[in-house]
């Protein structure tokens, strides 16, 4: 199950895919929507786009996520060149 929120219950849970056996998720969800999943992170890489545009400091090679995926700062950003 999971824990109640005043939005309804949050729940932290892990399962292997039906249609790919061996492939196992993480997944939380709010009041029974999703909001992040290990296998779709388009949520999460947007969450970390937004913050790395707001950090001001200065040589920043890593970012962490909520599912302990490490990757580097920049892949999250377009390139400098790119259009916007």
């Amino acid at each position: 199950m999971g824990e109640d929120t005043p939005l309804g219950p949050l729940c932290l849970r892990r399962r292997e895919l039906l249609s790919d056996p061996g492939t196992v998720v993480t997944e939380v969800t709010l009041n029974h929507q999703f909001l992040m999943s290990s296998l779709h992170n388009d949520s999460e890489r947007a969450l970390a786009r937004v913050a790395l545009e707001m950090h001001t400091g200065r040589d920043l090679t890593r970012a962490s996520s909520p599912f302990k995926v490490t990757c580097t700062a920049a892949s999250p950003l377009p390139p400098k060149n790119a259009p916007t």
